[in-house]
């Protein structure tokens, strides 16, 4: 505890001595955000609420700027205040901003009463002077729309649809709901960092109606829990009660049971009455397999309906480079084959037909519509289990319908007995007689036979008669045949 009151005090006085100089590394980087004063005020007066990555960013960022610097005293000062960093927050950052509350040790940035005369340097966004506090009349009107607003995105929030590979604390509802309902209990930046996310996650509905609300309301909440407003706003709402609370949600009431009528006792034999077992209110159902199957064929359709617009227009834009890429070899060969002016007849006219697709195909958005049919084609296919058990169904229907040599008969050859005596016949159909390869309808047709024509049978079957086809085995339709006398 010793050694940590003591860094504690060195990490303070350290800071102190480097608030005064820290402005002479302002021109190291372009970029005001990642400048030395930037990072060092957040280091300093904002490590309660940063996090172990910024931290390390922050660090990073001061420790290339006090690198190119030629002060050796300020060096020698950043170089400990970060060592002091490191060992206090990296790996015992809750313990440190514990202690460092108990005893009053956070740093408090005071805000300069007077404005000092300075060198011609721009003033850092630390330093800026905070903005005045909004009136009596202009809060309570922005409370009472920001409200208004805030309810009606209440109404529509399924509209903030989810990614289903994010986590619950990451979607753009999750962080509505941390702005509306918990607002008075977030830091800065936590309020800041739900902002961009409800931001982003607006951005994907197609409603234009509700990203306006959504927009609208994102501008009143910086508006109104800016840095310096924050608390007044939050003062003010506590203070008329209007500031919003999480609706709670009230189990069902199970149904009062019957209490049991005791049986009157007898004085002779007095037996204790036996209490009525309660059975439990609620009964868990577990999910079936054919719930489980139904879930992922939903589940499968829902895939395909939202990546459906992003792989269309990921393949319209490699249309359009796969053309350019074409007409450009295209006249390459052109140049080698037919020479120069080959190669700019060959070059103007691919870059006609690339304007043509480009033109009338992508931009108009034809080829991403093109694209996109086939996506929604099979997702309705996947709409759900019964749905896609049907066109299973009608598929194998269609390919058994489509096989011609499909019987249940056997495989197995049939045994002609070759010692019977044949019967001569004739054929008397109009024009001419199937012959098949089995006693049936669906039995693939081998030949036929003419009018007139004299056949020998050997046995009937099943309304066929057997014969020989080019010395096998075959079958024609006893109706169409007449014996001889």
């Amino acid at each position: 505890m010793d050694s940590l009151a003591t860094n504690v005090q060195n990490w303070v006085e350290l800071g102190k001595k480097i608030l005064s100089r820290v402005g002479t590394l302002k021109g190291i980087n372009q970029i005001e955000t990642e400048s030395a004063p930037y990072a060092f005020d957040k280091l300093y007066y904002e490590i309660e609420d940063l996090t172990l990555v910024e931290i390390k960013k922050y660090v990073s960022c001061l420790n290339l700027a006090q690198g190119e610097s030629g002060d050796l005293s300020l060096k020698s000062d950043i170089c400990n205040f970060l060592g002091l960093t490191r060992t206090l927050f990296y790996d015992s950052k809750l313990a440190t901003i514990s202690y460092m509350r108990k005893n009053n040790k956070l740093p408090i940035k005071v805000k300069p009463t007077t404005q000092q005369h300075t060198e011609s340097k721009a003033i850092p966004p630390h330093e800026e002077k905070s903005k005045p506090l909004l009136d009596r009349m202009v809060l309570q009107a922005k409370v009472q729309e920001w409200d208004e607003k805030a309810q009606r995105i209440c109404r529509s929030i399924h509209l903030l649809k989810p990614d289903p590979f994010e986590k619950e604390d990451a979607t753009a509802a999750f962080a509505f709901e941390q702005l509306y309902y918990n607002i008075s209990n977030l830091s800065d930046a936590n309020i800041r960092k739900y902002i961009n996310r409800l931001n982003l996650g607006q951005g994907t509905t197609g409603d234009l109606t509700f990203k306006s609300l959504v927009n609208e309301f994102i501008v009143l909440t910086k508006v109104l829990f800016a840095e310096g407003q924050r608390l007044s706003t939050i003062n003010y709402m506590k203070r008329n009660g209007v500031l919003p609370e999480r609706p709670r949600k009230v189990p069902p009431r199970p149904n009062p049971q019957p209490r049991p009528v005791p049986e009157p006792r007898r004085e002779s034999h007095p037996q204790p009455h036996p209490q009525p077992r309660r059975e439990p209110t609620y009964k868990y159902k577990a999910r079936n397999l054919w719930s489980r199957f139904n879930s992922s064929v939903e589940d499968i359709c829902v895939w395909f309906f939202k990546n459906a617009v992003v792989v269309a227009e990921i393949l319209s834009k490699a249309a359009s480079v796969i053309v350019g890429v074409i007409c450009a070899i295209n006249a390459l060969v052109g140049c080698v084959n037919d020479g120069f002016f080959a190669f700019i007849f060959y070059l103007f006219l691919g870059f006609f037909i690339w304007g043509f697709v480009k033109r009338f195909l992508i931009d108009n958005g034809l080829l991403f519509n093109i694209i996109r049919i086939p996506f929604y084609i099979i997702g309705y296919l996947f709409y759900n289990a019964y749905v896609l058990l049907a066109v299973i169904a009608l598929l194998i229907g269609v390919i058994l319908y489509n096989v011609n040599d499909w019987s249940f008969q056997s495989n197995k050859p049939s045994i002609v007995n070759t010692t019977s005596t044949p019967t001569r016949y004739r054929c008397t159909a109009k024009s001419s007689l199937n012959v098949r390869t089995g006693p049936t309808r669906s039995s693939r047709v081998i030949g036929r036979i003419k009018r007139n024509e004299i056949i020998e049978v050997y046995d009937f079957s099943n309304g066929f008669a057997e014969i020989r086809y080019n010395n096998s085995p075959a079958y024609v339709s006893s109706q169409y045949i007449t014996k001889l006398d």
